[in-house]
């Protein structure tokens, strides 16, 4: 561009000229003096843009310029082993669980710590019925996070979002319990177990109602416990994995027909139509299954008279024949195992012997009816004995 020759600029000097002449007003030359000065400068600068466009582009430029940008500031830890800090924290908090198709843990060793600490936490306030970490976001810790949002008052997805996380790791966590207004397959197991003991005659729909609390404000009363109509996770286990006396004789369990013969392979028929079904507490079929109402299905579906107890209240069966060796173990036995005999009942678990040492269960630990080995860990570390139902 030659500045010489430009139009614009020949105008700009032609206005220069006329402000010496003397008949022009004052004002009107300042006011013209600070147009032509604009004009001038917007024009230079112009001119500059213009031959800066005509540098051309180098692989130095390049790297020059990518090293001139800033780096994304390292993102802050969370201490998920500080209860406190976590929740201060929370907003920093991944969530954890997403959609049946994506629900693999985090990757990443705080991830990895995160899902632990919360899988250790949910089974201290009673919403697990294992300890063991599972080694992805399954169906059971699905289940333990939508009870304790239920608990909480929180909406119910059952992924751990950052207001989950940081409620559950604080000192502000409630503990399990069923309560007036709740919905769920525990509520429908606990309204079953009422109804066998005798203190539950009404429509069972998996609905915690008016009927439902009162006649668990009945057992509460027979059986020493504080008469609130609410059901504590000690109270769960009372009914389901303690020898609790009925309130009145209840009528032997019927059996709907569903084309299982009452026979070893009948069972074992049973136990495989069952697979790839989700855990869930209090699940007794045919959409989830907890281990006692794995066990309880089956039995049922095969024409045994049985009623919803725990794992260890079937392994005390004295009518069943004990098997104590793995290869002695015939196709349709159940089979029990538990991390220590003498522990908790809830961390027992069991299921269908198969044949050539694999059985099928519902495993908490795997969130769903799984076929597992027996000659695997835990499997076989936690292997107690069997109980052969078919003589």
């Amino acid at each position: 561009m030659d500045l010489q020759k430009s139009p614009v600029l020949c105008i700009i000097m032609g206005a220069m000229k006329r402000l010496k002449k003397p008949y022009l007003h004052f004002s009107f030359r300042l006011l013209l003096a600070l147009a032509v000065f604009t004009a001038a400068g917007f024009f230079i600068v112009r001119f500059r843009i213009t031959r800066s466009k005509a540098v051309p582009v180098s692989a130095e430029n390049v790297a020059v310029s990518r090293e001139a940008e800033p780096s994304a500031p390292p993102t802050a830890a969370v201490d998920i082993n500080n209860p406190a800090a976590a929740a201060q924290k929370a907003v920093s908090m991944q969530p954890i669980g997403n959609a049946p198709a994506e629900n693999s843990l985090p990757k990443g060793s705080d991830s990895a710590s995160a899902s632990a600490q919360l899988a250790g936490r949910l089974f201290a306030l009673g919403y697990r019925d294992t300890d063991a970490v599972p080694a992805s976001y399954t169906a059971e810790m699905t289940d333990a996070v939508r009870l304790f949002q239920r608990s909480s008052g929180l909406p119910v997805t059952g992924t751990a979002d950052a207001k989950t996380q940081a409620l559950l790791l604080s000192d502000a966590a409630q503990p399990y319990c069923i309560r007036m207004g709740d919905t769920g397959t525990d509520v429908t197991a606990l309204q079953y177990r009422l109804t066998e003991l005798g203190y539950y005659g009404k429509r069972i729909n998996g609905y915690y109602g008016t009927a439902t609390a009162g006649a668990v404000r009945q057992f509460e009363q027979n059986n020493g416990f504080t008469a609130d109509g609410c059901i504590q996770k000690e109270e769960w286990d009372r009914l389901f994995y303690d020898a609790v006396p009925a309130a009145s004789l209840p009528a032997a369990s019927a059996s709907a027909q569903t084309g299982y013969s009452r026979t070893a392979e009948g069972l074992c028929s049973a136990a495989a139509d069952a697979l790839g079904k989700p855990y869930c507490r209090g699940g007794q079929g045919p959409d989830s299954y907890d281990s006692a109402g794995f066990l309880y299905a089956c039995l049922q579906a095969c024409s045994f008279p049985v009623s919803h107890s725990s794992v260890r209240a079937f392994a005390e069966n004295t009518e069943w024949k004990k098997v104590s060796v793995l290869n002695m173990l015939k196709r349709g036995d159940i089979v029990f195992f538990s991390p220590d005999a003498d522990a908790k009942s809830t961390q027992w678990y069991a299921g269908i012997y198969m044949g050539d040492y694999t059985c099928i269960a519902a495993s908490a630990t795997l969130g769903e009816v799984v076929r597992l080995s027996l000659t695997e860990e835990p499997q076989s570390r936690d292997f107690l004995f069997a109980r052969r139902v078919i003589a």
